[in-house]
């Protein structure tokens, strides 16, 4: 299965973009998101993981998006790791579980050979 990529060029995701898509187990987030409406993945029961390439998202622009979603683990830009496990917290998402937020692996393409 090869992951959702939201598209690099848009700013946002509002509203409940996502919500109920049960068909979703992975997604890549694109660089220039700043914002993830609340509600976005409500309902996406098999979504366990999630990484985000922004580097610009705060706590107020990601309020209630993971309600209702299985999101477990969020990986993150290297440099962003410790900033934003204080912005993808429980109270902020909306998540009924604790959300981990980890490194994301460099891909393979950009690892030196």
């Amino acid at each position: 299965k090869r992951p959702v990529r939201f598209m690099s060029r848009m700013a946002s995701a509002t509203g409940t973009l996502f919500s109920t898509q049960n068909i979703l187990t992975s997604m890549k987030i694109g660089r220039n998101v700043k914002r993830i409406g609340a509600g976005a993945f409500n309902g996406c029961t098999n979504l366990k993981a999630l990484t985000i390439n922004s580097k610009n998202i705060q706590a107020k622009n990601i309020k209630g998006a993971f309600k209702g979603s299985a999101v477990k683990t969020i990986y993150v830009p290297a440099s962003k790791v410790q900033a934003y496990k204080n912005v993808f917290t429980k109270a902020v998402t909306g998540s009924k579980g604790k959300i981990s937020v980890k490194a994301k692996q460099p891909s393979k393409s950009s690892k030196k050979k």
